[in-house]
């Protein structure tokens, strides 16, 4: 913890675990800040059952979500031929995305899958060779895995493959995809058991990745009585294919999305968003 003169206080947190659950992170946060407000809160248990994933994919090999890298030692932060920058940015559900899905009735727009696929089809179009036909899908475990009383990993790592040009697909096509994605979690899990901790391996920015925080309440945390005017959400030390977090802004109508990319493409990123209007010229 840092505290400010201004009385602001930062939080930080670090682990080494291939299965890193923010989710449970912001979960843990929220709980922590109620503490510090003098709130009674409720502490679940640890689970003593079988903590383990049941693979619903028994077909599938290897997880393709996972990278080896050589042994990081004590820096837990992988080491990166590339030079990463991030860029963070608001955008509006109804005037910048609807425009590239097709309305479907009374059907709720896939927020999150919308986004993710137009973000990857114009990574694509700038990063030619080798084209991202896989990408990691991080979000919520829809069947929430934790179970009652207790803690458990709620997030789900799934991989996405295509065998046709992204930069030629339309959103719509890239989104179905998305929809289906590929659990890996169970063979993530045996790879991290069987090497016993002797073995490091990066699962942000292995492949192209996209982070799913638009279902955690991260203004739930109240300081004083007042909750987040603003909040900012970015990984470091990812992999060199780069990271897009998507999460909740202030106002409900809208999304921040980080992103994370070699400089030497975050630029050219940049102006595909504006061509297809995602942000301003």
């Amino acid at each position: 913890m840092t505290r400010f003169k201004c009385r602001g206080l930062a939080f930080g947190l670090s682990w080494a675990n291939i299965m890193g659950d923010s989710f449970s992170l912001f979960y843990a946060f929220n709980l922590w800040v109620k503490v510090l407000s003098g709130e009674k809160i409720y502490a679940p248990e640890t689970s003593i059952i079988d903590r383990r994933f049941q693979n619903p994919n028994p077909t599938v090999k290897d997880p393709e979500s996972i990278k080896q890298v050589d042994p990081v030692g004590d820096l837990w932060i992988t080491p990166s031929n590339k030079k990463m920058v991030s860029y963070c940015f608001n955008l509006t559900v109804t005037d910048q995305m609807s425009p590239h899905f097709p309305a479907n009735g009374d059907d709720q727009i896939p927020v999150f899958e919308i986004l993710a696929g137009i973000i990857w089809k114009n990574i694509a179009k700038v990063r030619e060779d080798p084209e991202p036909l896989t990408v990691t899908i991080i979000r919520k475990d829809p069947n929430d895995l934790k179970p009652i009383r207790s803690i458990r990993n709620s997030q789900m790592i799934s991989s996405v493959h295509v065998d046709s040009p992204v930069a030629e697909a339309t959103v719509e096509e890239l989104v179905r995809c998305i929809e289906r994605a590929t659990d890996e979690r169970c063979g993530i899990d045996e790879i991290g058991g069987s090497c016993d901790g002797s073995l490091d391996f990066i699962v942000y920015g292995a492949k192209l990745a996209f982070m799913d925080l638009s279902e955690v309440d991260l203004y739930e945390a109240k300081v004083m009585g007042k909750s987040p005017e603003s909040v900012y959400c970015n990984v470091e030390g990812i992999g060199e294919e780069g990271l897009v977090v998507v999460y909740a802004a202030a106002k409900s109508e809208e999304r921040v999305v980080t992103m994370t990319l070699p400089e030497e493409e975050m630029e050219r990123v940049k102006s595909e968003f504006k061509k297809c209007g995602l942000i301003a010229p």
